[in-house]
C-alpha cells in the first residue's frame, strides 16, 4: 500500500509538473522565432505533443531573410500542422522564384485555402506568373505586401484582383511597372480597402489616384498614428498638411513634450482636434494655427486652461472664426507675438523665439517643414530616416538622406539636394529669426529646409567620445561575427551580390565607377568578378544595351597616408595593381611608361556609381567603416566637386553580407559620416534614398 500511495503521488507531482511545463510553454511558444520553436518540438516527446495540439501557434510562418526559402516554404506547407496558415511573411527571403510559387499550387494548394496576410517584400525574383500561382490558391487573402519588385506589372496586378476579391491592405510600394490601369483596376474591384501604399510607383498619375481617392472611400489615414511613439519630440512643421484630420491631431497631442507646432494651412482641422491637442500638450511656446478657418475663440479658451503660462507666439492670420482680434497678454502671461491680420494674403514671417542659433556654424537642429502635402502619408515623409533630431517607425522612403551639408555664408543658409543647390534666408532682424523659401523636391511635394541643425543631436546622438566608444564595440561585434561566418555562407552570398551587380541595369549602363578591391584578409564581401569583368576585353553588357560598345572606366582606391587620405586611380588591367606594405593590392601611381594615372578628382567626366565595402550598414544608409575615415573624407571631396561642377552625384552602393545588416538606428553617426544610397545583398538590392529608387 505504502509503495503505491507513493507511486500516486510521484504520478500526481509528475502530472503537475508537466502542467506547469506546458503552462509555461504556452506563453514562452507565443514569443519564439519559427526556427526556436521548431527546435522546441525535439525537446521532448511532451513538449512536441503540446506544441501540436496548440493551432494558433501554427497560423503564422515566418521566413523572413532566411536562405532557400522556396524550398523550406514547400516543405513546412505539407506539414499537417501548417494546414490552416493564416499568415506568411518571406520578406527579403532568399531562393524564392516563381518556380516555387508555382509548385504551391500544385502540391499544397490546400493548405493556403485559409491564408489572410502574404508577404513577399523584396523577393525580386518573383514576377507577374509567381503571382498569378500564387492568388489562385488564396481566395481568403486580405492582406498582400510585394515591396519594391520591379517585375510586377499590371498583368500581376490584374491577377490579384481576379483571384483575390477581399483585400483591404495592398503594399505596392516600389514597384515601379505598374500604371494607372492598376490603380484603375483597384479603384474598381478593391473599395473596401483600408490601406494603401503606393509610394515608390514612378509611373503613376494625378488621374489615377484620383480613381483611387474617388472610389476607396474607407482609405483610413494612418500617417500620424506612430507619432506618438516620439516621446522626446519638441519642433514639428506640419504646414500645408491638408490631409491631417482632428483624428491625426489627436495622435500629435501624445506627445506631451512638444514646445513648438505649426499647423499653418492644415484646412481639415477644427476646434475639436485643437482642443485635444493643448490639452495634451501643456508645454506649447508656439503654435500656428494661420489659415484654418475650422478654429474658433473655442480654441482659444482651451489654449488660455492648458498653456497659459508657456505660450508665447501664436499665429490666427485667417482664421475667420476666432473674433478675439487683440493681442491676448490676458490669461497669456507670457505671450510676445501674436499674429491676427485678417486681410493678409500671404505667409506670415514667423518668428522662433529659440532659433537664435540658426544661422550659425553651430547651431544645433535640422528641422524639416513641408508643404502642400497631398499624399496621405505625408507625415511619414517627415519623420522617417536618419535625422538624428527625430526617432520614428514609418515604412515610408526618406526624401532628405541625401542632404549632405550646410554651410552659413553671407546670412544665408544653403544646402545642396540632388546636386542642386538651394538656399534658405536668414532674416535680417536682430533674433536671427527663419524664413523659409520653397524648393521644389518633386512633382507632388514641396519641401522648406527651415532650420535648426543638426545637432540635437543630443536628442539620438551622444557627444563624440561616447559614439566613438560605441563604434568601437559596434566593430568588434561584427568582426566577432565575419569571423564566425561560415567560408560555404560567405562564399554563397559573395556570388549572389556580384551576380546581382553584374546583372543590374544601373550597373550595366553605367560608364565610369569607383570601386573598392576586396582584401580577403578583412573579410570584405568579394569584388573580384566585378573587377574582372570590367577590366576584361569582354563586354559586361548585352550587344542590345545602348552602352554596349563602351567599356566602363574604373576608379580603385589607393592609401595615401594614415590621415583619412586616399585616392582613386584609373586602372586598364589588373597589372596596373601592385601589393602594399598590407598585401593589399593598389594602384601604382604611374604607369609602366611613368605618366601620372588620372586621378578621379581630376577627371574631365563624372562618375556613376561608388561600389563601397564597410563593417556594418543599416537600411536606412547609415555605415560604419573601419575607424580610418579614408572614404567618409574621399565622399565628401567628390560630393563637393560634384556640387562645383553641376554633376549628379553618384549612387553611393555598400555591399554587404548578411551579418553586417544592423537593426535601424543601431549604427552610431556623426555629421563626418556619408549615408549610402543602397545596399547590395545576397538577398537583393535594397535602394533607400530618392536617387537610387529612381536610379536602380
Amino acid at each position: 500500500m505504502e509503495k503505491e500511495e507513493e507511486l500516486g503521488i510521484e504520478r500526481r507531482e509528475m502530472a503537475a509538473g508537466e502542467e506547469a511545463t506546458h503552462g509555461v510553454l504556452a506563453i514562452v511558444s507565443t514569443r519564439l522565432s519559427l526556427r526556436d520553436l521548431c527546435s522546441l518540438l525535439l525537446v521532448s516527446s511532451s513538449c512536441y505533443h503540446f506544441l501540436l495540439s496548440q493551432p494558433t501557434l501554427w497560423e503564422v510562418l515566418d521566413l523572413r531573410e532566411m536562405s532557400r526559402a522556396g524550398e523550406r516554404l514547400i516543405s513546412a506547407l505539407s506539414l499537417a500542422r501548417y494546414q490552416n496558415v493564416k499568415k506568411i511573411s518571406l520578406e527579403f527571403a532568399r531562393d524564392i522564384e516563381d518556380e516555387h510559387l508555382i509548385l504551391l499550387k500544385t502540391k499544397v494548394m490546400e493548405s493556403l485555402q485559409n491564408l489572410e496576410s502574404l508577404n513577399l517584400n523584396g523577393c525580386q525574383k518573383i514576377s507577374d506568373k509567381g503571382v498569378e500561382a500564387v492568388t489562385s490558391c488564396c481566395p481568403n487573402l486580405k492582406a498582400f505586401s510585394i515591396y519594391w519588385n520591379v517585375r510586377i506589372t499590371d498583368f500581376g496586378i490584374k491577377q490579384l484582383i481576379k483571384n483575390c476579391r477581399q483585400i483591404v491592405d495592398l503594399n505596392l510600394s516600389g514597384c515601379k511597372n505598374i500604371s494607372d490601369q492598376s490603380l484603375q483596376m483597384i479603384a474598381d474591384s478593391y473599395q473596401e480597402l483600408n490601406v494603401l501604399n503606393l509610394t515608390r510607383c514612378i509611373n503613376l498619375t494625378d488621374a489615377g489616384l484620383q480613381q483611387v481617392l474617388l472610389k476607396c472611400s474607407l482609405l483610413e489615414n494612418r500617417a500620424y498614428k506612430n507619432i506618438a511613439s516620439l516621446a522626446n519630440l519638441k519642433f514639428l512643421d506640419l504646414c500645408g498638411a491638408q490631409n491631417l484630420s482632428d483624428e491625426g491631431l489627436s495622435c500629435i497631442a501624445k506627445c506631451k513634450n512638444l514646445v513648438s507646432l505649426n499647423l499653418t494651412w492644415c484646412v481639415r482641422v477644427t476646434d475639436m482636434g485643437v482642443i485635444g491637442l493643448v490639452q495634451g500638450c501643456p508645454s506649447l511656446e508656439f503654435l500656428s494655427l494661420f489659415g484654418i478657418i475650422g478654429v474658433t475663440d473655442a480654441s482659444l479658451e482651451a489654449l488660455s486652461h492648458s498653456c497659459s503660462n508657456t505660450l508665447t507666439t501664436l499665429d490666427v492670420n485667417g482664421c475667420i472664426g476666432i473674433k478675439r482680434r487683440s493681442p491676448l497678454q490676458v490669461p497669456f502671461c507670457r505671450l510676445s507675438t501674436f499674429f491676427s491680420s485678417e486681410a493678409s494674403s500671404s505667409l506670415p514671417a514667423f518668428f522662433f523665439s529659440h532659433m537664435d542659433q540658426a544661422s550659425t556654424s553651430n547651431s544645433t537642429y535640422l528641422w524639416l517643414s513641408f508643404r502642400s502635402i497631398s499624399i496621405l502619408e505625408g507625415i511619414s515623409h517627415l519623420l522617417y530616416g536618419s535625422l538624428n533630431a527625430l526617432e520614428a517607425e514609418f515604412d515610408a522612403c526618406a526624401p532628405f538622406h541625401h542632404l549632405r551639408k550646410v554651410v552659413p555664408k553671407d546670412g544665408r543658409l544653403r544646402f545642396s539636394c540632388d546636386g542642386r543647390n538651394k538656399e534658405v534666408r536668414t532674416a535680417d532682424d536682430e533674433s536671427s529669426s527663419v524664413r523659409r523659401l520653397l524648393p521644389v523636391f518633386s512633382d507632388s511635394l514641396l519641401s522648406a529646409a527651415s532650420l535648426r541643425r543638426r545637432a540635437t543631436a543630443a536628442m539620438t546622438c551622444p557627444p563624440g567620445d561616447a559614439i566613438a566608444q560605441q563604434k568601437r564595440a559596434l566593430r568588434s561585434d561584427v568582426r566577432k561575427a565575419l569571423k564566425a561566418f561560415s567560408p560555404t555562407e560567405r562564399s554563397h552570398e559573395d556570388s549572389a551580390i556580384q551576380s546581382l551587380v553584374l546583372d543590374s541595369s544601373w550597373f550595366r549602363s553605367c560608364r565610369s565607377l569607383c570601386a573598392y578591391i576586396s582584401c580577403e584578409a578583412l573579410r570584405e564581401v568579394d569584388t573580384s568578378r566585378i573587377l574582372s569583368e570590367i577590366l576584361s576585353n569582354v563586354d559586361t553588357v548585352s550587344s542590345q544595351d545602348h552602352h554596349a560598345q563602351e567599356k566602363k572606366k574604373l576608379y580603385v582606391p589607393r592609401v595615401e597616408d594614415k590621415n583619412s587620405h586616399m585616392r582613386m586611380f584609373h586602372i586598364s588591367s589588373t597589372e596596373d595593381l601592385v601589393a602594399n606594405s598590407m598585401n593589399i593590392l593598389e594602384p601604382s601611381p604611374t604607369d609602366a611608361d611613368g605618366n601620372q594615372r588620372e586621378d578621379v578628382m581630376l577627371a574631365s567626366h563624372p562618375v556613376d556609381i561608388f561600389l563601397l565595402p564597410g563593417l556594418a550598414f543599416d537600411k536606412t544608409g547609415r555605415r560604419l567603416g573601419r575607424g580610418g575615415g579614408y572614404y567618409d573624407v574621399l565622399l565628401k571631396k567628390y560630393h563637393d566637386l560634384a556640387l562645383e561642377r553641376s554633376w549628379r552625384q553618384p549612387l553611393l552602393v555598400a555591399l554587404a553580407y548578411s551579418v553586417q545588416i544592423m537593426e535601424e538606428n543601431v549604427i552610431p553617426v556623426t555629421p563626418n559620416d556619408m549615408p549610402v544610397d543602397a545596399l547590395v545583398t545576397a538577398f537583393g538590392v535594397i535602394p533607400i534614398t530618392p536617387a537610387a529608387l529612381e536610379r536602380m
